[in-house]
């Protein structure tokens, strides 16, 4: 009895493997593995696309180590100051520009660093609605807040414009002289293209900087588009000379 009830126990067990192979072929389970990809998103791994983590946004780091004075200031101001605030056209004019001014010291403030731009960067992109002040106060110049922005512009022309061809003053006091009689228009953005004033000459120093210096160097001295005007009082003078000669001249029936 026992020796017959032990091979039908037999029998079933030969029944679900037999049944259980046929399942495995129907539905794919024997060939089924797991894929690496997914392994990998499921636990980080090096990818860090997803599940843990792992190493997600470290690229955005340096792969060195931290971020560099200039590097923070100009992914900062980058990314607080755009579009109608701008105060650089790209990052690369930022990087560049940045070498030549003075690093400063950490919170600095009313002097003519980059911790002081760094430190309104900072505010910028915190107040969005201050961008109007802070981004030029963050930008090349200064704004009277990070240095005078006769400060900035000086100090730029003399590390920019340094070939014979390009070269505009002798020095950076002479290039603060100069620079007293040339309108502020105040504030600060990429836009000011033209006209006589201190924001056009320092938007041609970004421009120089950027691998035109034979053309805008001369811009940032005052040449065209960031020339002055014709002086309206001795064109009046001018005319009004003009006028005089023509009375005193003696007419032909005088002469008569």
């Amino acid at each position: 009895m026992r020796r017959k009830r032990n091979m039908t126990w037999v029998a079933i067990s030969f029944a679900w493997v037999f049944v259980f192979g046929a399942c495995n072929s129907v539905l794919g389970i024997e060939d089924a593995q797991l894929d690496p990809l997914l392994l990998d998103a499921g636990s980080g791994g090096s990818s860090g696309a997803a599940g843990s983590g792992g190493t997600a946004g470290a690229g955005d780091a340096a792969p060195d180590g931290p971020l560099s004075l200039c590097e923070e200031y100009c992914n900062t101001v980058q990314a607080a100051c755009s579009d109608e605030f701008a105060v650089y056209d790209s990052l690369f004019t930022c990087v560049k520009e940045c070498a030549y001014l003075p690093p400063g010291l950490t919170n600095d403030d009313g002097v003519n660093t980059i911790e002081c731009r760094l430190k309104h960067a900072k505010l910028a992109l915190s107040l969005p609605g201050e961008r109007g002040v802070e981004c030029p106060a963050a930008g090349p110049g200064g704004n009277g807040v990070c240095g005078s922005n006769c400060d900035g512009y000086c100090a730029l022309v003399q590390a920019i414009c340094v070939e014979p061809s390009d070269k505009q003053f002798g020095s950076v006091g002479e290039c603060l002289i100069a620079c007293q009689s040339v309108p502020d228009l105040g504030g600060y953005n990429i836009s000011i293209i033209s006209g006589n004033s201190v924001q056009c000459r320092l938007y041609h120093l970004s421009a120089a900087q950027a691998g035109g210096a034979l053309l805008h160097c001369p811009h940032t001295g005052g040449q065209p588009p960031c020339a002055a005007p014709p002086d309206a009082g001795s064109d009046a003078a001018t005319d009004a000379t003009a006028s005089d000669s023509a009375a005193d001249a003696p007419s032909d029936a005088t002469q008569d």
